[in-house]
């Protein structure tokens, strides 16, 4: 269960660091999207 649980949190992790790391770079290519929105989304 404790496994269980551990498991899927890192694969959230996994998927959010991926996540972040794409907006992160549309935000720079684009120029125009504020990062802190960027990071918002993440770290509520």
């Amino acid at each position: 269960e404790a496994e269980e649980k551990a498991a899927l949190y890192a694969k959230q992790k996994e998927i959010q660091r991926i996540e972040d790391a794409r907006l992160r770079e549309l935000a720079k290519k684009e120029g125009n999207v504020p990062l802190c929105i960027v990071n918002s989304k993440f770290f509520l």
